[in-house]
Parts: structure tokens; sequence; C-alpha cells
């Protein structure tokens, strides 16, 4: 069994990344939350660390020297976190274990979150994966005259909220009968945000228009034409893109990890460059004069969720990611 040390203060330049926990980016906006609270005090629990051989990119003293190596165990996050502050070094708890105790410790220590994970991404699939959304979608918005282009995500700046109001302005000055429908809630806590001031000076009623949080997505996508999505930075899986395929909706989004794994181009969606709302009006324009294009693309991302990422096929891929690592199958 493994003996642990005291916790003391360990160089954040002696550390490496955990090879062991199955989760290894954050979002930026955790990070700084956590930095936060780092500053403030309200947080004081130390990393886990087991000592390990030095190699040659590891830290060296004065003289040329490599010092103690470490190797994250739990608390990656806590050690980004402190790194964001500028940190030389951070509390931390080392332990002398095998790699099968440090693999059985990283599982036992991040297996309740990710677990909380998939259940949350898994009340989502099982909320929207019953049968699609009518494909006649003209007939929903008809009384309208437009064609609803929707957006579900927080207002983010680096969500491309800006990029996508430029784009609208573009599909007016053309005579695009569209309308862009953002809906999602701010994000105070977010550095990152948008104001509601600067959210109201983007918009124009039958142009594009901020309807805020809804309990009810199934409820937008039923109404919603096009999914549409111009993130500005690297995604994990963008629930409100899977949700929309899910629907029978076709997705523009932007040619980034993330949303390239859910939408194929040309097949159930169209991928555009980052920052160019030339680019995805384009796109959007593309899909708004041509029901047909719409529909195939609807009903091809609708097959590709059932495919790839429903409850059943993403719990058993988390679980064999485990057992790889455990050496057993779970």
């Amino acid at each position: 069994m493994s003996k642990i040390s005291k916790v003391e203060e360990v160089p954040l330049n002696c550390i490496r990344p955990s090879r062991f926990q199955v989760r290894e980016t954050f979002k930026q906006e955790d990070l700084e939350a956590l930095a936060r609270s780092f500053k403030e005090g309200t947080l004081s629990q130390p990393i886990l660390l087991r000592p390990v051989a030095a190699d040659p990119e590891d830290a060296k003293d004065a003289s040329g020297q490599p010092l103690p190596a470490y190797e994250v165990i739990s608390g990656e996050l806590r050690l980004r976190a402190a790194k964001l502050l500028g940190w030389t070094t951070i509390r931390s708890i080392v332990e002398e274990m095998t790699d099968r105790e440090a693999a059985m410790r990283g599982f036992e220590e991040n297996e309740q979150r990710h677990e909380l994970n998939i259940v949350e991404r898994a009340k989502g699939y099982k909320m929207l994966m019953g049968d699609p959304c009518n494909l006649s979608q003209d007939a929903i918005a008809a009384r309208m005259g437009l064609k609803n282009n929707s957006m579900v995500s927080r207002m983010l700046r680096y969500k491309g909220v800006e990029v996508l109001a430029e784009a609208a302005w573009l599909l007016r000055k053309r005579g695009v009968d569209a309308r862009i429908l953002l809906i999602g809630p701010l994000d105070p806590d977010s550095p990152a945000s948008l104001l509601a001031s600067e959210i109201r000076r983007l918009m124009k009623p039958g142009v594009i228009e901020w309807l805020g949080p809804t309990e009810d997505v199934l409820a937008v996508w039923q109404t919603s034409h096009i999914a549409v999505f111009p993130t500005q930075y690297r995604e994990g899986v963008p629930l409100a893109l899977l949700e929309a395929a899910a629907c029978a909706r076709p997705i523009v989004s932007t040619d980034t990890p993330g949303c390239r794994e859910v939408v194929k181009d040309g097949v159930n969606g169209i991928l555009v460059p980052q920052g160019d709302p030339r680019a995805l009006a384009d796109a959007l324009q593309r899909l708004i004069v041509d029901k047909e294009l719409r529909v195939r693309m609807g009903r091809e991302g609708r097959l590709r969720v059932e495919r790839l990422f429903t409850k059943e096929i993403i719990v058993r891929q988390t679980l064999d990611m485990y057992g790889a690592a455990l050496g057993r199958k779970l």
C-alpha cells in the first residue's frame, strides 16, 4: 500500500501532467474561477503527486542536475489554476505508489465526477432522442415569413456571437428572408461574457434577436430551420449541436475540434473558417434557400447521432477507456 508523506510545497516546474485522469482538458472559465478562489483563500485542498524518475526534459538546479520529479495523480485543475496565477510552488501530498496504484487512485478520485458528467449529457440525449422534429419545417414558420437560424449557447465572445451578428446583417443586405435567434443566458462569472447592453446594440427585430435562456430546447428546434454555432475556440463535443442533430436540424458551425466531431462537412452540415462572417453568411444562405438540402442534411444528422452519440455508446466508450487504464474490463 502507498505511504502518504506530509503535505509540502512542491515547485510547479517539477510537476508533470497526469497520465491517469481521463479528462485532461478544462474550460478556461473553470480555471479562472478556481484561481479566484485560490487568491481569496477559500480553497486549500492539496494536489496528490507521486515521485517519478527524472528525464532530460525535467527542471534542473543551478549546477545542471535534475530536480526531483513528480507526476499528478489527482488535482490537475488545481495545478493549472496555480500556474495561471504565476505561482512557483503548490501545496501537495506526495505518495510512493506503483503505476497500477496510481491508475486506480486517479480512477477513484475522478469516477464520480465523470459519472455525473455522463449522466448530465445522457439527460440531454434522452430528452431529444425520441422522434425527430417535424421535417416539414417551412410549415412551422410559414406564418413568420422567415427562416429561423438558431444559436443555443451562453452569450460569450468566443462563442462567435459578434461574428454571427455580422453575418446576419450581410444576409439582410442580400435580401435573404431569414433571421438569427440567440438562445442562452449571459454568464457574469466569465470574463468573456457579453454585457446585456452590448447584445442589445447588436439586435434588430427580424434580423438578429436575443431570446434569453430557455429550459425547453426541444421547442427551439421545433421552430428552427437551421442550427448555427460559430464558436471561435476548441470545444469539447457541444451538447447544443448534438441536440440539434438529434432533432434533425442541419448545422452551420466552425471547423474546430469538437464541432467537426458532430458535423461532417457537406453531410449533416457545413463547416466554415473561424471569425469569417462572410463565409458564415454564405453557408447559412445556401441552406436557407434550399429546402431539399436542409431536409437531407437534417436526416443525416439524426442518423449520425443515433450511430455515434447515444447514451449507451458514450457510457460504453467511457468505461472501455477506464478499463484500458486499469487493465481489466468494466
